[in-house]
């Protein structure tokens, strides 16, 4: 093999990687799609979540009194799921 030949191996093994993770890429993005968003569901449908998801939270929920309160605990959710989701993605 020539040295022509071997930088086209090398480039077409790189440009090929490259297609794969930006595939992955696009596939994790599409997949971001179907993580429920904490963020933008009424706050009444937030403390149904709540509720519905962990045992013992309306002593909990009943805490929520200030919107300060519920936006904490919303974006913490939002980002513990995201957390997990992520994770699970990549062990498979």
């Amino acid at each position: 093999m020539t040295n022509n030949e071997i930088e086209q191996v090398t480039t077409n093994g790189t440009s090929e990687t490259q297609r794969s993770k930006s595939k992955k890429q696009i596939n994790h993005n599409k997949d971001y799609s179907y993580i429920p968003n904490y963020l933008k569901v009424s706050n009444r449908i937030f403390k149904k979540m709540l509720i519905s998801s962990l045992e013992g939270a309306k002593k909990i929920v009943k805490r929520l009194n200030s919107k300060d309160k519920i936006n904490y605990i919303r974006q913490y959710a939002y980002l513990i799921h995201r957390l997990f989701y992520v994770q699970l993605q990549e062990s498979q």
